[in-house]
């Protein structure tokens, strides 16, 4: 069974319904045989006893207008009748007498009928038994149906030919094989007409399963039916939407807009959650490297601002007005200052 993994669901469905209806139908058409023979077999027999019965109620009939037992008046008056087939082409009815030679039969009057047969059919008087028999040069099962004529002590045999009596069977056998290969046939193509849409649709999950694994964006998959196929293509398109809002949200993180929205496809959406938690990582990265470069800016304006007053102290520290102007003048540009003033405190008065 090897040789089905490497074959499509379209092709194993339709090998599973093809023989799934084979069995169906051949199961199907072997019943309606056996039914049909054993339903033949029966109307043989009712239609050989009743054929049997009259021919003897003819016999006896005939008798009694004659007497004195079989005779050659009786003879003249029975052969035509057993010259003419019974239901078919080869069943002759012939009479044997009671030592078991052909008293009426159609080219064998005279001879002996077979012992192995007549012993039975002497023990049982009324039946019927089976025998194979050459007919048209052709082996084929016969069924010998015959009764006791009690008023000449004579038998009366119908031999029907089997094959004769199914016939009809066998041509509507032929009938019923064509039904099932024409059945089995249309029936394929309904499979494929069926799973057509199916199997395209299969198809296309597929290319774009094999898209997303290699990291290439995929198109949605346009299924209506609302069954399970339907419900795994809806489940891919949400993929696919997902896969496609997170990357537009990555791209808008790589541009550093960390005020971009984004909702992961549900609380366990370990790429989108891990998305949001590094923009918050980011953001916080962010908000306190913006402390540190205003602290830097306070201590080195705090510096700078230290060190140019001191240069100007050292330089006018000899002319307190100059010093008092410079110092002042500095001060307000280096504040941005629109005025300011100066004051000395005097403590020698």
């Amino acid at each position: 069974m090897s040789f089905l993994k490497n074959i499509s669901i379209n092709q194993r469905i339709q090998l599973t319904v093809i023989l799934l209806l084979l069995i169906l139908f051949s199961a199907a058409a072997f019943s309606v045989s056996k039914f049909s023979t054993s339903r033949v077999n029966k109307s043989i027999e009712t239609q050989a006893s009743v054929y049997l019965n009259q021919l003897s109620a003819l016999i006896t009939e005939i008798e009694k207008q004659t007497g004195g037992g079989f005779n050659h008046i009786d003879y003249a008056t029975l052969k035509p009748h057993f010259n003419q087939a019974a239901f078919y082409q080869t069943d002759f009815p012939f009479l044997i007498d009671n030592k078991g030679n052909y008293a009426i039969h159609l080219y064998k009057e005279g001879q002996k009928y077979p012992r192995e047969k007549l012993n039975e059919i002497f023990t049982r008087r009324n039946g019927s038994l089976s025998y194979i028999d050459f007919i048209k040069g052709k082996e084929q099962e016969v069924r010998l149906f015959f009764k006791k004529v009690e008023s000449i002590d004579y038998y009366i045999a119908l031999p029907i030919s089997l094959s004769e009596a199914h016939e009809d069977l066998s041509k509507n056998r032929n009938i019923l094989i064509l039904i099932i290969i024409a059945s089995s046939i249309i029936s394929v193509f309904v499979v494929r007409f069926t799973l057509r849409p199916v199997v395209n649709a299969i198809k296309r999950i597929n290319e774009s399963i094999n898209k997303l694994s290699l990291g290439e964006a995929a198109k949605k998959i346009d299924y209506p039916n609302n069954d399970e196929v339907g419900q795994i293509a809806n489940s891919l398109n949400n993929l696919i939407d997902g896969i496609s809002r997170t990357t537009l949200f990555a791209n808008e993180i790589g541009k550093n807009n960390l005020g971009a929205k984004f909702e992961p496809l549900g609380p366990n959406d370990r790429l989108g959650n891990s998305l949001i938690n590094m923009r918050t990582n980011l953001m916080n990265a962010a908000s306190e490297s913006e402390k540190r470069k205003k602290e830097d800016e306070k201590r080195n304006w705090l510096n700078v601002g230290l060190a140019k007053f001191a240069d100007i102290l050292r330089q006018n520290n000899d002319n307190l007005q100059m010093l008092a102007d410079t110092v002042t003048q500095n001060l307000l540009d280096y504040l941005n200052a629109n005025q300011g003033a100066l004051f000395v405190v005097n403590q020698d008065n």
